[in-house]
């Protein structure tokens, strides 16, 4: 800071302040007197009109003493330094002007060279605080502008597994990201081939890469999430919210409108694990042949009672306490990097569905509707085991049977209620809900918002 320190002079004597204004070289100290006061009451008024750095204040003034002028102009400017210059040696006014934080306590008659010293100690202190501070600011400016990079390099890392659960968390933290995994992973892959035009230059295809990711991400701006790229050029959007089922195909043509290229692109739900410790397995009569384990998907669970209908207060009460002790639970933040490679492979295709998977997708897709549907009649109808065709779809697939089941309902509901003028509980019923209350659970849990406000927004679009 370039600028002079400004001084006020406040003492109820005339001839004191002309001799503490002559006794100094102010211009020497980079400083300057502004303002000059005979009583408490003025001085506040004009530090109150012009903000000072250092006042030399004297103890006994009329109308206001120096102990509450200091305390007033503190609350007002807590950047000023104060200097007690009074011609009373008293213990207590020394305490409280130490309680205050004065810089010194200097008796009359003032030692001009004691006083140019305890200045220079004055100047040279906010200078440096000034410095720090400048300092922080420039230190704070860089990161904010590095945020999006820092970002990238945490989202890489955390894909990759390379980061604990602590680490991860205090990431998420620092960089004001939601403190929980993302609810979806979404991956574009571009050939780095542009149809009809020239091959392309190292610098072309990198602004390439950063247009598909900025589309993607204009398109999902209303959801928190982070942009990431790997060495291979794949594109990832970790995503805090579940985006709308036909993300990934608004996207693919967004791409090939804006920029005339053709893009791969896959949307991975992340079903976050619990690991659910200190209580026995919930087992509830009715609600299901099998006892729950304790190492369960949160999600898949939640799902389960979602999908399930609602036969008795008894069966409400148990998935109620279920979804309960499963909230109290803590999510587990490293399982991201596995999604992440369950998505990868999706998208590269080198996942080959076997026919059994095929089958069960098939007729999940056909009678998704039916409120009966459960993987235990699937298995029945595919003559295998349940626990079987579960593991396999799970591996397969990257989702169990239920959140597969789940969002085949919700994004036919998402149609039904953008398309058609139907009530709520008939959405639900058309898409095998039997309860509108869990309908509209499972609607916001996947979708992000309720049924109702999905609804007008998209009237409103």
């Amino acid at each position: 800071m370039n600028e002079a320190l400004k001084v006020m002079i406040a003492d109820d004597e005339f001839i004191i302040r002309e001799g503490i204004r002559a006794s100094v070289d102010w211009d020497a100290l980079g400083m300057v007197v502004v303002a000059e006061a005979e009583d408490g009451e003025e001085a506040l008024e004009l530090a109150l009109q012009q903000p000072v750095h250092i006042l030399l204040v004297d103890m006994n003034m009329p109308f206001m003493d120096g102990i509450t002028l200091i305390k007033r102009i503190r609350e007002a400017q807590p950047e000023c330094r104060f200097v007690i210059i009074t011609g009373h040696d008293e213990f207590s006014y020394a305490q409280e002007a130490i309680r205050l934080g004065v810089k010194d306590y200097i008796l009359k008659p003032v030692d001009p060279a004691h006083l140019r010293k305890v200045l220079v100690q004055i100047a040279t202190e906010l200078t440096g605080d000034w410095q720090q501070e400048r300092y922080l600011k420039q230190a704070t400016d860089q990161i904010q502008r590095n945020i999006p990079l820092l970002r990238e390099q945490f989202c890489l890392d955390w894909l990759h597994g390379r980061l604990s659960e602590q680490e991860i968390a205090h990431q998420l933290q620092f960089l004001g990201l939601p403190a929980q995994p993302p609810a979806a992973l979404l991956l574009l892959r571009w050939s780095g081939i542009a149809e009809g035009r020239p091959p392309l230059q190292d610098n072309d295809r990198q602004l390439l890469q950063f247009a598909i990711g900025n589309i993607a991400a204009e398109l999902v701006q209303h959801i928190p999430l982070a942009v990431c790229r790997d060495r291979s050029g794949l594109i990832v959007l970790c995503l805090w919210r579940q985006p709308e089922h036909d993300l990934a195909e608004r996207i693919v043509a967004a791409v090939r409108d804006c920029i005339s290229l053709h893009i791969q692109a896959h949307v991975q739900p992340v079903e976050q694990e619990t690991m659910i410790e200190d209580h026995e397995p919930l087992q509830a009569a009715n609600l299901t042949s099998t006892p729950f384990h304790r190492s369960a998907s949160i999600n898949e669970t939640e799902l389960t009672a979602m999908a399930r209908p609602v036969n008795s207060e008894a069966e409400r009460s148990a998935k109620e306490a279920l979804h309960e002790q499963e909230m109290q639970a803590g999510l587990r933040l490293e399982t991201i990097s596995s999604v992440y490679t369950t998505a990868k492979r999706m998208l590269d295709g080198q996942l080959l569905l076997s026919p059994l998977v095929r089958r069960a997708r098939a007729y999940i897709q056909e009678h998704y509707a039916d409120p009966q549907l459960t993987l235990e009649s699937l298995a029945e109808h595919l003559q295998v085991s349940p626990t079987y065709l579960s593991r396999t779809m799970k591996r397969e697939l990257g989702q169990s049977f239920i959140h597969l089941l789940v969002h085949m309902r919700i994004q036919q509901a998402a149609h039904l209620l953008a398309d058609r003028d139907c009530t709520i509980l008939e959405v639900a019923e058309l898409v095998g809900y039997e309860s509108q209350h869990y309908f509209s659970t499972a609607f916001k849990k996947v979708m992000g918002v309720a049924p109702n406000r999905y609804r007008r927004e998209k009237v409103a679009h």
